[in-house]
């Protein structure tokens, strides 16, 4: 989220935004939902029409300003750019396949009080929904940018439903933008993003060269300047690679599963002898004889508070994946066309494989936090050093806990795959049962 003060720069992000949309859809790789199922649209026709809602905010302005004219200026204008795309029919006809809409949005009371600017709520971004629905078979893209940000809550309405995806964009305080879109379309999030690839490079560089003493000493960590810069982490690290291979005297190392960047000769953290400690060694140092049992019931504690911060997050994520499974299957109860019940099939075993997956997961961080616990309850029992073999299992325990989490971080997303429609291919095998079964629930309860 961010507070910008200025006006102008509100208008700019809506402006930057919208030029790189009109530019981003003959862009082949730019792929959303159609009724033939997920499609490149650039070999689509389309209808463009672009709008704003400059009365309207002129008609808030002359109520909340004197000065009109200075403040219209420099507001934004609440942008539409509304692409429609399709395929022609006897020559003139237009069979509408899908539809791309952006809406842009500001706190335009806040700005003409030169107030600090407010997040977009749920309410809100719900009423921006309604405004939006549309009646068309065809599925609907809606890409809403907020300049003022948006509150934390409303992130999980980012997303994909049979008949609507939304997608949220706002701009943050390193100079870049957040993109909240649903897992699925991790293609059209990347691509959505105004910021070009040229920035983002340069913003990690920059925070690398203000970090430049910590080279010399401990080294620059991937996961702090990914927060600094608010990149994804392997952006980072592909980054910190270019950065080691055009600086000769720059080294680049895993130390205890995150990228260390530092100059040769330094020694970062985790580094010894001129290789990083295995991590089951390192635990093990810390559960031996030597320290006190305070230390390692700490130590224990400190390791298990990280696990379950992990299972509460996981928590959290799946039961908004059960509601959305509610959801679909919902849509699909509704649906009126064979297509949107395909859709709703497709998408809805997609998201049980993901259910599936995350319940897996909450399985071994489960059975991991009840070795940590049992040890440290055997610890509080027994004051005494634990012994070699009680240290051993208890790091190998936390070692298995550490590499899960980091699986966990990396590729853990579906691939994007297209969504069948009325012309496109097939159900699987599986979603056809999926489908199958749906049919039969429904019917049943239809009596």
């Amino acid at each position: 989220m961010t507070n910008l003060a200025d006006p102008a720069e509100h208008r700019r992000i809506e402006t930057r935004l919208i030029e790189h949309v009109q530019r981003l859809i003959n862009d082949p790789r730019l792929r959303i939902d159609t009724l033939a199922g997920t499609r490149p649209v650039h070999d689509y026709r389309r209808h463009v029409s672009r709008g704003d809602r400059a009365d309207e905010i002129r008609k808030t302005v002359g109520q909340l300003s004197r000065d009109e004219s200075a403040n219209l200026n420099n507001l934004p204008q609440g942008e539409v750019l509304d692409i429609a795309f399709g395929k022609t029919k006897m020559v003139v006809l237009f069979s509408l396949v899908a539809r791309l809409r952006i809406v842009c949005t500001s706190p335009i009371k806040q700005l003409v009080r030169g107030e600090a600017a407010k997040p977009l709520t749920i309410s809100e971004i719900n009423r921006i929904l309604e405004e939006n629905r549309t009646k068309e078979a065809a599925p609907t893209t809606l890409v809403v940018l907020s300049t003022g940000g948006f509150s934390q809550d409303s992130h999980d309405l980012a997303q994909r439903m049979a008949t609507r995806t939304l997608v949220l964009i706002e701009p943050n305080d390193a100079g870049g933008f957040n993109v909240w879109g649903p897992s699925e379309t991790k293609t059209l999030n990347d691509l959505i993003d105004p910021e070009p690839e040229t920035e983002k490079r340069s913003r990690v560089r920059d925070a690398v060269e203000r970090s430049s003493s910590a080279l010399d000493g401990d080294g620059v960590a991937v996961d702090r300047i990914s927060a600094e810069t608010r990149l994804p982490l392997t952006f980072v690290e592909s980054e910190f690679r270019a950065i080691a291979k055009a600086d000769k005297s720059l080294r680049i190392q895993r130390f205890d599963g995150r990228f260390v960047l530092y100059r040769e000769g330094a020694t970062p953290t985790g580094h010894a002898g001129g290789a990083a400690t295995p991590m089951v060694e390192r635990i093990k140092s810390n559960l031996s004889g030597r320290g006190t049992t305070e230390k390692k019931m700490a130590y224990l504690n400190e390791r298990r508070d990280a696990l379950a911060t992990q299972r509460d997050a996981l928590d959290e994520e799946l039961q908004l994946l059960e509601k959305k499974d509610a959801y679909l299957r919902q849509q699909f109860k509704e649906a009126t066309s064979e297509p949107a019940k395909r859709r709703a099939a497709a998408q809805l075993f997609a998201l049980r494989k993901k259910l599936d997956a995350r319940g897996k997961w909450m399985s071994t961080l489960n059975q991991q936090l009840n070795v940590l616990s049992i040890h440290l309850s055997n610890l509080t029992q027994t004051p005494e050093a634990l012994s070699s073999a009680d240290a051993e299992a208890v790091a190998s325990a936390v070692a298995d806990a550490e590499e899960t989490l980091g699986k966990m971080s990396v590729n853990v997303e579906p691939v994007e795959e297209p969504t069948p429609g009325a012309s496109g291919g097939a159900l699987s095998p599986e979603e056809q049962e999926l489908f199958d079964e749906l049919e039969r629930e429904f019917a049943e309860e239809r009596g």
